[in-house]
């Protein structure tokens, strides 16, 4: 026996056809990712409009802006938010960024996390989550100068000083990658 999904809008009895997918374009520094989120609600025919405004209230976007700030993405821009609803039966895997090497359109899989060795404590090591993904070609092709231009080295001081720590030495810094679910 097959259970039907039920909406989500408050209390409708109908089976849930759709879900959302907010379609955002973060903007840093630099950085530029477009995204797409999956939302957990599911909804009826009837109750499409309704959730639309839902998903982008002010609650969801403070809520969708500090769950992407902290997993290291630069901040949202909520006036590039775009909703579209697909069938529930449509559910595959989906990809969320491509990888940030020029000209490469391959699913991004890793992110680049800098591993910054302090000058003085031996063995002791920050890491800064990047905004920046590869796919599995380009990671074996970074290299810790990708990441020393003028841009990137003041943009890695600025984070350790936001964590307070002390300016150090990134010559020695290695990189290391972190799988992107």
């Amino acid at each position: 026996m097959k259970l039907e999904r039920k909406c989500h809008w408050q209390s409708c009895d109908s089976g849930a056809r759709w879900q959302p997918h907010l379609h955002i374009e973060c903007q840093g520094v630099g950085i530029g990712r477009a995204l797409s989120l999956i939302s957990t609600i599911e909804c009826c025919d009837e109750h499409r409009e309704n959730v639309k405004p839902y998903v982008l209230s002010d609650a969801n976007r403070e809520a969708i802006t500090t769950k992407l700030m902290d997993e290291g993405y630069p901040e949202p821009n909520f006036l590039t938010a775009r909703i579209e609803f697909k069938p529930i039966e449509d559910r595959g895997p989906v990809a969320v960024e491509t990888c940030n090497r020029e000209g490469c359109t391959e699913f991004a899989r890793w992110r680049i996390v800098q591993a910054i060795p302090h000058m003085t404590k031996i063995g002791d090591v920050e890491r800064l989550r990047t905004n920046l993904v590869v796919c599995d070609k380009h990671k074996a092709e970074v290299v810790p100068a990708d990441l020393l231009d003028p841009e990137s080295k003041a943009a890695t001081h600025r984070a350790l000083k936001a964590r307070g720590l002390a300016l150090r030495s990134l010559k020695r810094m290695k990189l290391e990658f972190e799988a992107m679910r």
